[in-house]
């Protein structure tokens, strides 16, 4: 199944990218082959309305969204697990969270990519962040999982199918992956039912899928669960999500890692979402860093109260506990330090977008 699933996504990596590459140059050729594909899908409201019109009861949690690379089978699981570090913090390149997902392979290796049932948590403890997984066959397990996780606030990144014909007019009913062809970052739930009540065949499922600025998708469950055949149908939807017995994987990040919670919540955004020129297809060499501006924003803080905020250059320097001990320690000093007036602070720095940045908040008279 690993084997055949890094096979299987050299084509997926070879017409994503040339969707991708034209979305992003702008092109109105790309607009409509992307309006085309979707178009089977708006009946159904794939295309995202806001989900508090659309449902009772909904959740759409602040998540940076970013554009993905597509050389290289495709950076989909990297592109996603780097939103998710922005909610908490901290910033990589593309080709850096392959290489600590994959540290001994080439980028170009299909075994390199970061997969959801394969390497992902693992990649997750690697960038100081906590997570949890599921794997289940049951959509009625699964999506209540995605939902639950969703709800909490924490960024969670799922497999679909795409629409083999669609994307790239295949007409095997098998073409594709068979367990997932695509991982995105969710952003939020929708439901006519309290949020705490678990699934429902009705409930939506939003999120990216890492190629356009807009717009995202929302899914009704019901309407969207598929097996192999059915996501390639040829008047079928863009996007499915993987039915029984298919096993489907997801992932939840749920914080970093922190043994005795002495962090408050940093969150970065950045002034684009994307990284040019992207990185050719069938190498391993790293692509021209650019400027990128971080906004980091510090929350929970409390009037009067001193703060340390640390930057570190490199996962291996961030501690998990005794933040200021062992960073005085490892010599490394406050990046800043500050008196809080209100329960946010908001500072900016410009780096190199193959620069790696960590940041950890915490008071300054604590361990």
């Amino acid at each position: 199944m690993k084997k055949y699933r890094f096979t299987r996504r050299i084509g997926l990596a070879i017409v994503c990218a040339m969707l991708s590459t034209l979305v992003q140059a702008g092109s109105a050729y790309a607009a409509t082959q992307h309006t085309q594909a979707v178009a089977s899908d708006t009946s159904r409201s794939a295309i995202a309305q806001p989900l508090h019109m659309t449902r009772l009861h909904s959740v759409l949690n602040d998540i940076p969204t970013r554009l993905q690379w597509e050389g290289n089978y495709g950076y989909c699981g990297e592109v996603s697990m780097i939103s998710a570090g922005l909610y908490y913090g901290q910033y990589l390149s593309q080709y850096d969270v392959r290489a600590i997902a994959s540290p001994n392979l080439k980028q170009y290796k299909p075994q390199a990519q970061l997969l959801l049932g394969v390497n992902a948590v693992s990649t997750a403890q690697r960038l100081r962040l906590t997570s949890k997984a599921v794997a289940s066959k049951h959509p009625e397990i699964f999506y209540a999982w995605i939902k639950e996780h969703v709800v909490k606030g924490y960024p969670v990144i799922m497999g679909v199918f795409t629409n083999e014909y669609l994307f790239y007019g295949a007409t095997h009913p098998n073409a594709g992956d068979a367990v997932y062809d695509h991982l995105v970052p969710v952003l939020g739930v929708g439901s006519d039912f309290p949020l705490n009540t678990g699934y429902h065949p009705t409930d939506v499922i939003q999120f990216s899928d890492n190629f356009a600025q807009s717009p995202y998708y929302a899914l009704e469950i019901k309407y969207y669960l598929a097996n192999r055949q059915v996501a390639n149908a040829q008047h079928g939807n863009t996007y499915s999500l993987p039915a029984y017995p298919i096993t489907k994987y997801g992932l939840a990040i749920t914080g970093v890692l922190d043994k005795y919670h002495e962090t408050l919540p940093v969150r970065l955004t950045t002034n684009i979402n994307y990284e040019r020129p992207a990185i050719v297809n069938n190498t391993a060499t790293r692509p021209k860093a650019r400027p990128i501006k971080l906004t980091i924003t510090l929350s929970s803080l409390q009037a009067g109260e001193h703060y340390n905020l640390y930057y570190y250059a490199n996962q291996n320097d961030v501690p998990s506990e005794f933040f200021n001990k062992t960073s005085a320690n490892a010599g490394i000093l406050p990046w800043k330090t500050l008196s809080a007036s209100g329960n946010t602070w908001t500072t900016s720095l410009t780096i190199k977008s193959s620069d790696k940045a960590f940041f950890r908040a915490v008071k300054a008279n604590g361990p």
